[in-house]
């Protein structure tokens, strides 16, 4: 990786956590870490983050269990460090999120219904239909969540947190495994 302003970080595994914030703090000017918790974030503090990206329960991905806006409150109390909001943002959120102390906002698939949008319009139609109860959290050992699009055939995220189980029991990862367990519901016909 050659210079950088900022790496953003989302870190699994706690033992590598030090490591890695050094290792881009000589590339970076800063590095920032994505926390879905208190406790995550009091770790990147201790690890020496320069910034915190609050993950709320409303976005994608590995989640923990408090939306966006409580824990960006929360976190505020507890740091001086930048904190920007990722999770549930949109127009008046951000303002919100501005309002109450945050040093911005992370867009992701918001972006993705804008006239400049590269992806395909059929796409832009499905993403636009979706809401709130088209998606589902699969429950995870480290108590938090994986939020991701529900298949079809799962009601419930509890109905991916087994195929998680079988697939590290047979020795993946822990994200590996959460990646599998959640194609093979996408994989059946």
């Amino acid at each position: 990786i050659g210079a950088c302003d900022t790496i953003w970080l989302q870190v699994e595994q706690d033992s590598l956590l030090n490591e890695v914030v050094a290792r881009c703090k000589e590339t970076a000017q800063r590095v920032g870490i994505v926390v879905p918790s208190q406790a995550e974030a009091q770790r990147a503090i201790g690890c020496g983050a320069d910034c915190l990206i609050v993950k709320g329960h409303e976005a994608g991905g590995r989640v923990g269990e408090e939306t966006t806006f409580v824990l960006l409150q929360r976190l505020l109390g507890m740091t001086d460090l930048p904190v920007i909001a990722w999770g549930g943002i949109g127009a008046n959120a951000a303002a919100v999120c501005r309002i109450a102390g945050a040093a911005g906002v992370a867009l992701d698939w918001q972006l993705a219904l804008t006239r400049e949008s590269p992806i395909d319009a059929e796409i832009k139609k499905r993403i636009a239909s979706l809401d709130a109860g088209d998606s589902i959290v699969v429950p995870l050992s480290d108590a938090h969540g994986f939020r991701c699009l529900r298949p079809s055939n799962a009601d419930t995220g509890d109905d991916l947190s087994g195929r998680v189980q079988e697939y590290r029991d047979a020795g993946e990862t822990h994200h590996a495994a959460l990646e599998d367990a959640v194609w093979s519901l996408y994989d059946r016909k």
